[in-house]
């Protein structure tokens, strides 16, 4: 469950109860790259796709960008279809956007919520809900970070 001050950060940027956008596209663009599109990507997506939130969370600016397009430091494409789920231990993983321009946000069959950065991975939230709690409440360190194997 949303807390209130979540619900009014997702208002300010535009979320509105019941949003549903037309991802067509989105899934294309997806499945070219290789992703394989689960119901957790469309039902997320179609409610927070290309919402841009520019928040302080601890006194710390944070940019939280649900937009598949806007681009990170790196190309992870690969890892993130084939890594990254053996790591984490999902059956695969996709794109919902980025924080800071600098690390994925991805997604799980089980809506469970990452963020990816450099060979890193943070457990975000359980659920969507959870997750944009976290987002707009947690510090970097209040993070569970998962451990990377050693054969990566």
């Amino acid at each position: 469950m949303k807390t209130k001050e979540t619900i009014e950060i997702l208002k300010k940027a535009g979320w509105e109860l019941g949003r549903e956008r037309k991802i067509k596209k989105e899934i294309d663009f997806l499945e070219i790259k290789g992703y394989s599109i689960s119901d957790s990507f469309v039902s997320f997506y179609k409610e927070y796709g290309e919402l841009y939130i520019d928040i302080k969370v601890k006194g710390n600016d944070r940019v939280i960008d649900f937009n598949i397009y806007t681009a990170v430091s790196y190309d992870y494409d690969e890892v993130i279809i084939n890594d990254y789920p053996k790591i984490i231990g999902s059956q695969s993983l996709i794109p919902i956007g980025n924080i800071d321009a600098t690390s994925y946000l991805v997604i799980d069959e089980n809506k469970k919520i990452y963020s990816l950065y450099d060979g890193s991975v943070l457990v975000i939230g359980e659920d969507p809900d959870n997750a944009l709690n976290n987002l707009f409440s947690k510090g970097w360190r209040e993070f569970q970070e998962l451990a990377i194997p050693d054969w990566w």
